[in-house]
C-alpha cells in the first residue's frame, strides 16, 4: 500500500476529528451562554435585550456553519465520503437554523415594544384615596 494516502487519510482524519471536536464544543458553549442569558435575561422587571439576539445569530451561524467548514476541509483533503456526510449534517441543520434565526429577529425587535416618553409629573389634581377634596399643595 502507498504510504502517501495512508499519512493523509491519517492526517485527514485528525483534522476532521479536531475541527468536529472545536465546532461542538463552540456550538455548546454558544448554546449555554445564549440559554443562560435567556433564562437570566430579559423580564417584566427589565428591558429587551437586543445582546440576546446577536448571540442567537452567532449560535446558529456555527450550527449550520460548522459542518460546512468541516465539509470544505474534508474535501480539500481528499477524504471520500466524509465531505457528504457533513454536508447531510449541515442540511439537516438548516431547519432548526431558521427556527433560530426567527426566534433571534424577535428578541432583536420586539413587537409589543412601546416607545418610552420620559416621564412628566401631571399637570392636573390627583385626588388621594383617604383624603380631603382639595388638591395636595395648595
Amino acid at each position: 500500500m502507498d504510504e502517501l494516502p495512508v499519512r493523509r487519510m491519517v492526517w485527514g482524519g485528525l483534522t476532521v476529528a479536531g475541527l468536529t471536536a472545536g465546532w461542538l464544543v463552540g456550538l455548546a458553549m454558544l448554546a449555554l451562554t445564549y440559554f443562560a442569558r435567556l433564562l437570566l435575561g430579559p423580564n417584566e422587571n427589565r428591558p429587551p435585550d437586543p445582546h440576546l439576539g446577536w448571540l442567537g445569530f452567532g449560535t446558529v451561524a456555527v450550527l449550520v456553519g460548522g459542518p460546512l467548514v468541516i465539509a470544505l476541509a474534508a474535501w480539500v483533503l481528499r477524504l471520500d465520503g466524509v465531505p457528504k456526510a457533513y454536508l447531510v449534517i449541515a442540511v439537516l441543520l438548516v431547519l432548526p437554523a431558521i427556527y433560530g434565526s426567527w426566534i433571534s429577529w424577535n428578541d432583536m425587535h420586539p413587537r409589543n415594544a412601546e416607545p418610552t416618553a420620559p416621564w412628566t409629573p401631571p399637570t392636573h389634581c390627583v385626588a388621594y384615596s383617604g383624603g380631603s377634596n382639595n388638591c395636595p399643595g395648595g
